[in-house]
C-alpha cells in the first residue's frame, strides 16, 4: 500500500496577503484564503471524536449550527429537511444495537433512495472516473487501517463504527418528507453542508453517513418520526482526536481544476 499523507501535512493555510498584495480596487478581498476557503478546503469526514465527558458539545452551540444552517438554499422556500439529535444515552444504545444485529444478519432494509451506481453501470468506459474514484477511495480509506480488501471480518468491524455514529457525542438523523422529489434531496444537500461549515467554524468536525438511510425503517421504529418522514442520512459530530485522525485518516484525492472545470 503506498504511504498514506495524514492531515497533520495536508493543506499550508498560512497568510500570503504580504507576497500578493491586492489590487487597489480589491482591497477587500484577501489576497491569500479567506476564512471560508480555509474551511473549505481542510473539511474532511472526521470517524475519530473525543468523548463528551472530556470535550462536551453544548446545546447552544448547536442551536447555533442549526440556526445559521437553515439559511441553506432550497427550491420554492420548501426547507424540506428536519433535524433529529440523538444524544450519548439509552436510546442510540438501542438503536446501533438494533441496526448491528439487522447489519450482521443481512436482513433485507434499503434507504427511500438510490445512492451508489450499480456496478453494471460502472463499468461502463463512460462512467470509468466514477468507477476510478471509488476504487481509489477505497485504498485510501482502508490503508492507515491496514485492513487488507479480502479481509472481510476486519472490514465488517470497520462498517459497524458507522452505527453508533464512529462514538461522536453527537448523532444526527436528517430526514425529508417520504414523498419527496429528487430536487429535496439536493435541497437537503445544502442544508447538511451548511451544518458542517457552521460547525466546523466552531471548532467542531463531522461525517456524513449516508449508511444511516438504509435503515429508514428501524428509525421510524425507534425514534418519534413525524408521520411520512424519510431518513436521508446520520450526521456524527463532536470534536476531533487528531492524534488518531492524523493516524488512521488517508487524505482523500479531489479534482484539479482541469479536470473539474469545462470554460465556454
Amino acid at each position: 500500500m503506498p504511504t498514506q499523507e495524514y492531515h497533520s501535512q495536508f493543506y499550508d493555510l498560512s497568510d500570503h496577503s504580504s507576497d500578493h498584495p491586492p489590487a487597489d480596487d480589491h482591497a477587500h478581498i484577501p489576497a491569500g484564503p479567506t476564512p471560508t476557503d480555509a474551511l473549505l478546503r481542510t473539511r474532511y469526514s472526521c470517524r475519530y471524536f473525543h468523548p463528551s465527558s472530556t470535550h462536551p458539545v453544548s446545546k447552544e452551540t448547536l442551536k447555533e449550527i442549526f440556526l445559521s444552517a437553515t439559511r441553506a438554499p432550497s427550491g420554492s422556500n420548501f426547507q424540506p429537511w428536519k433535524v433529529h439529535v440523538i444524544g450519548e444515552g439509552q436510546v442510540r444504545s438501542k438503536i446501533a444495537e438494533r441496526i448491528t444485529g439487522a447489519y450482521r444478519d443481512n436482513e433485507d432494509f434499503s434507504a427511500p433512495y438510490v445512492f451508489y451506481p450499480p456496478n453494471e453501470l460502472l463499468s461502463q468506459s463512460a462512467y470509468s472516473d466514477l468507477a476510478s474514484r471509488r476504487r481509489q477511495f477505497g485504498a485510501t480509506f482502508s490503508g492507515p487501517l491496514g485492513i487488507a480488501r479480502e479481509d472481510k471480518e476486519k472490514r465488517r468491524a470497520t462498517t459497524e463504527r458507522n452505527w453508533n455514529f464512529f462514538d461522536a457525542p453527537i448523532a444526527l438523523i436528517i430526514t425529508t418528507a417520504d414523498i419527496s422529489p429528487t430536487g429535496a434531496y439536493l435541497d437537503c444537500g445544502f442544508f447538511v453542508m451548511s451544518l458542517l461549515m457552521a460547525a466546523r467554524a466552531r471548532g467542531l468536525e463531522a461525517c456524513v453517513q449516508e449508511a444511516h438511510a438504509t435503515y429508514n425503517t428501524i428509525y421510524s421504529e425507534m425514534l418519534p418520526l413525524k408521520e411520512r418522514e424519510s431518513v436521508v442520512c446520520g450526521v456524527a459530530m463532536g470534536y476531533a482526536d487528531l492524534e488518531r485522525v492524523r493516524k488512521l485518516t488517508g487524505k482523500q484525492a479531489r479534482q484539479d481544476l482541469e479536470e473539474l472545470v469545462s470554460w465556454h
